[in-house]
């Protein structure tokens, strides 16, 4: 039976209706945490075409039982555009160094510029599927795919 039920939650949380609310979440906290931070002047944002709003970017990267706990990562894979690199780590955390890029002669990675101050939406992601109705619309979906 534990198995039997084990596997019901693995397979509920590997859903799309799991992933769609995660990416609901993740995408509200990059408009709020990101977006509406400071309004960039050296370059214009990809926003939901490939941007970090882009819920295509999100995704579980990693999905692991450990006796009765499950545990998944769940990541905003985005890249800059110019060099290719992971973003959201500098974001969410921000940046004091300067970068080396193909574009830094046009102020986008000075450290002093807003952009390099930390943006936290992962944990803003964690606190909105924690404590709002995204807890609620979450427990509803796990809750559905646990009885089917």
């Amino acid at each position: 039976m534990e198995k039997y039920v084990q596997g019901k939650v693995k397979d509920t949380i590997k859903s799309p209706q799991v992933l769609n609310v995660f990416r609901h979440a993740m995408v509200d906290s990059v408009y709020t945490e990101v977006n509406d931070y400071y309004d960039p002047h050296a370059y214009e944002r990809s926003y939901d075409v490939g941007g970090l709003s882009d819920a295509r970017n999100m995704v579980f990267t990693k999905h692991k039982l450990n006796g009765n706990t499950f545990a998944s990562d769940f990541e905003n894979l985005t890249s800059d555009s110019m060099d290719g690199y992971f973003i959201s780590e500098l974001i969410e955390n921000g940046s004091d160094i300067q970068h080396t890029s193909s574009n830094s002669e046009n102020g986008w990675f000075n450290p002093d510029e807003k952009w390099a101050e930390p943006r936290p939406f992962a944990k803003a992601t964690a606190e909105k599927l924690d404590k709002t109705t995204y807890n609620k619309h979450l427990k509803n979906v796990l809750e559905q795919g646990i009885n089917n």
